[in-house]
């Protein structure tokens, strides 16, 4: 058998393929379009990850609801560890935290709480925020692969929180155990979205505020999470997915 050239196979890297929903860690009834950034549900709740997660700093994605191909489409989309079910929707289980389109409820561990936010549906943007505070030996960049699946204390400081069309629906979570997440969208029916992981927003996320200066004195602003307040100067401006 006359053997012919091996070539040697080119590296995937971010910068040749960018960010996207990832074929290779999406429950087999979705469909992903040929670019991979849109998807497209059937029948049950089934979730896909993206390819690129975060581990540390401050991180934000948008993704854009797209009618439905059926009326009884129903969308949960959030932050998932490589751990989290892909047979289950966004919020499932202790490795993921998501945002429902129904009553605009946050769902985590299967509880859900109505009222977070807004409903919403197609036609709007929903902006995905995380920040989880530096670590003592943090991966470079923030950037994981696919097979990190670290985990250890939660951390007081770290928080995730949901935008509609811009609009900030407030904290969702606070004490995100650290661990890597990475952006997760869950499709139910024929619903459908496109995900949009930077660095050009439809909604840009807003920037950190600065203190405001009262005369001489420098007011300093805080955001409060959970029971501890800290000093906006502390967070990171958000970065996006691509960068």
């Amino acid at each position: 058998v006359t053997k012919g050239n091996k070539r040697k196979m080119p590296k995937v890297t971010i910068e040749n393929f960018g960010v996207l929903w990832n074929k290779l860690d999406c429950a087999p009834q979705l469909n992903l379009s040929r670019d991979a950034l849109s998807v497209t549900g059937e029948k049950g709740f089934r979730m896909v990850r993206a390819n690129v997660g975060v581990r540390e700093d401050h991180w934000y994605y948008e993704c854009e609801i797209l009618p439905s191909l059926s009326p009884d489409g129903h969308v949960r989309l959030g932050w998932a560890a490589i751990t989290g079910e892909l047979q289950a929707p966004v919020g499932y289980d202790n490795w993921s935290y998501g945002f429902r389109d129904v009553n605009g409820a946050r769902i985590h561990k299967s509880e859900r709480y109505d009222g977070y936010g807004c409903s919403f549906g197609p036609g709007d943007v929903i902006g995905c925020e995380i920040y989880m505070a530096p670590e003592n030996n943090p991966f470079v960049g923030g950037m994981c692969s696919l097979t990190s699946t670290g985990a250890s204390d939660k951390q007081t400081n770290s928080f995730i929180k949901f935008y509609v069309n811009g609009i900030d629906q407030g904290i969702a979570y606070h004490g995100i155990p650290s661990r890597t997440y990475y952006p997760a969208v869950s499709l139910f029916g024929g619903s459908k979205v496109r995900g949009n992981f930077g660095p050009h927003w439809i909604y840009p996320p807003p920037p950190i505020s600065t203190p405001e200066r009262n005369g001489d004195i420098i007011m300093e602003k805080t955001i409060k999470i959970g029971n501890n307040k800290m000093n906006i100067n502390d967070i990171p401006p958000m970065k996006s997915m691509s960068q």
